[in-house]
């Protein structure tokens, strides 16, 4: 859906092409054989990206988030870890259970058991179904007030 022309993800297609397809193309040629097409998901960033923003010269990684199966939609979380999970490409999971309150308090105060850079992305249901939703550290939201001032929602969750 982007290509080499794109100002700023354009090197993401060489990127995804030499480092996340050739980990997950086995994975759906074995468990989708039939299916015409896909749609990867994946951030993009490098260690100086920020709210979507990115120094051009940096090295950039890409991290495997989600996958849409052509005719059956966004894979659930359970899905998505039991195929992809184990790859160094993929996103990790830093928490598995309910969507309340003590999980925002966790992660807006940083207290999970894994360190959050950012934040959670956090997806139940499936298919058509899926719900997601974002939930950033305090001190994410705090760089965004800092850097963004008045503006700083645009960036948030």
């Amino acid at each position: 859906m982007i290509d080499r022309s794109h100002e700023v993800f354009g090197t993401a297609v060489d990127l995804f092409h030499n480092t996340v397809a050739p980990k997950i193309d086995p994975i759906l040629k074995s468990e989708f054989r039939n299916c015409e097409s896909f749609v990867a998901f994946c951030e993009f960033f490098g260690p100086n990206s920020f709210a979507g923003t990115h120094i051009p010269e940096d090295t950039k990684v890409l991290k495997f988030f989600d996958i849409n199966v052509y005719k059956k939609g966004i894979l659930s979380p359970k899905e998505f870890v039991n195929l992809f999970g184990n790859l160094d490409v993929s996103a990790k999971v830093v928490y598995v259970g309910d969507f309340n309150q003590t999980l925002i308090s966790n992660v807006r105060e940083n207290t999970l058991e894994t360190p959050l850079n950012e934040g959670v992305v956090c997806k139940g249901g499936s298919g058509h179904n899926l719900w997601m939703a974002k939930i950033k550290t305090q001190e994410y939201l705090n760089k965004l007030y800092s850097r963004f001032g008045k503006d700083w929602e645009k960036y948030a969750e």
